[in-house]
C-alpha cells in the first residue's frame, strides 16, 4: 500500500474532501503550489516584459548630436517597479555584490568626458542606486585593477578571458556574470552613442546569478514553427536556458516554466495536448503565438 508521503510526491490527491456541488475541495497543499507556481509564472512572464519594455524604451533615448541630455536620477539612474518587483521576488536569493574594477573617484567627467555626458559615471551611480534600493541584498564595491592579484586571478580563471578596467563583476549567491561597459551602450556608425541598457544589463546579470538552476523556456517543434530570432536572442542573453523539443516524441523538460509555440502551421495531436495538459497541471506557462491570418 502506497504511504502518503509517497501519494503526495506523485501529485495523487490525499484525504479529498468535497464541497455541497459534489466538486473537490483543492487541499493545503493544491492551494500552495497554485499560490507559488503563479508566483513563478509571473516571475517569468514579468522579467519577459522587462527585457522587452526596457530594450524598446531605453533605445529610444538618444544621447547623440547636439542634444544636451538631462542624465537626472529619475532619468537614467534609477531602477523601475519591474526591477524592483523581480528582486524582490527572488527574496533571500538576492546576495549580490558588484565590482568595479577601478577607484570609484576616477570617475570624475572630465576623464569620461563624452559631450559633457560622464557615461561611466552614469553606469556607477545607477550601480550605487540598486545598493540604495534593495540594502542588505546588493551591494557595490570597487577594486583598483592590479591591486588585489588573487581576487583577479579567480575570476579571470573562471571566465576563461582577462579583465580590464572596463569589466564589472557581478556575483550573485550561484553564480557570477562578467559584464564589460561598452556593453551598457549602443552606438550608431558615425560612432554617436544613442541608447542606454544599463538597468537591462544589471537586473538580468542579478537574477542570474541568484538563480541556482536557470529557468527553461521551451519552444515546441514539428508543426511548421518559427521562433523569432530576437526573442530567442532576448532569453538566452537574459539567462534562460531555451531548448526545443517536438513533445509528439520527446517529454517536456521538467524544469519548463514556460513552453512557447511559435506560429504553427499544423495541429497537435491528441499524445501532445495529453503531454500539454500534463504539463500545465504544474501551473507552468503555455503561450502560442499566431498571425492575424491563421485559421
Amino acid at each position: 500500500m502506497s504511504s502518503k508521503k509517497e501519494s503526495q510526491k506523485n501529485n495523487v490527491p490525499v484525504n479529498e474532501s468535497v464541497n455541497k456541488n459534489g466538486k473537490k475541495n483543492p487541499d493545503k497543499k493544491d492551494r500552495r503550489r497554485a499560490k507559488y507556481g503563479s508566483l513563478s509564472i509571473v516571475f517569468t512572464v514579468v522579467f519577459v516584459a522587462l527585457i522587452i519594455v526596457i530594450n524598446l524604451v531605453f533605445s529610444s533615448l538618444s544621447l547623440s548630436g547636439n542634444l544636451t541630455v538631462d542624465l537626472t536620477k529619475e532619468d537614467f539612474t534609477s531602477v523601475s517597479d519591474e526591477t524592483r518587483t523581480l528582486i524582490n521576488a527572488v527574496g533571500d536569493g538576492v546576495d549580490t555584490t558588484i565590482y568595479f574594477l577601478f577607484d570609484r573617484d576616477e570617475l570624475t567627467l572630465q576623464q569620461n568626458d563624452y559631450k559633457g555626458i560622464n557615461l561611466t559615471g552614469i553606469i556607477r551611480d545607477l550601480a550605487e542606486t540598486y545598493e540604495k534600493e534593495f540594502p542588505g541584498k546588493i551591494k557595490v564595491e570597487y577594486k583598483k585593477l592590479g591591486t588585489d592579484p588573487e581576487f583577479e586571478l579567480k575570476y579571470k580563471e573562471l571566465a576563461g578571458t582577462d579583465l580590464s578596467t572596463t569589466s564589472i563583476i557581478v556575483q550573485g549567491k550561484h553564480h557570477f556574470r562578467l559584464l564589460d561597459m561598452k556593453a551598457f551602450f549602443e552606438m550608431d556608425e558615425k560612432g554617436n552613442y544613442y541608447s542606454f541598457n544599463g538597468e537591462y544589463r544589471f537586473t538580468s546579470a542579478i537574477l542570474q546569478s541568484s538563480i541556482k538552476d536557470p529557468q527553461v523556456v521551451t519552444f515546441t517543434e514539428g508543426h511548421g514553427e518559427k521562433p523569432s530570432f530576437s526573442l530567442l536572442a532576448l532569453l538566452e542573453g537574459a539567462g534562460f536556458e531555451v531548448v526545443s523539443t517536438n513533445i509528439a516524441q520527446d517529454e517536456i523538460n521538467p524544469r519548463t516554466e514556460i513552453v512557447i509555440c511559435a506560429d504553427p502551421k499544423t495541429d497537435f495531436s491528441n499524445d501532445e495536448i495529453d503531454k500539454i495538459t500534463k504539463y500545465l497541471r504544474n501551473y507552468n506557462g503555455f503561450i502560442v503565438t499566431v498571425n492575424s491570418d491563421t485559421p
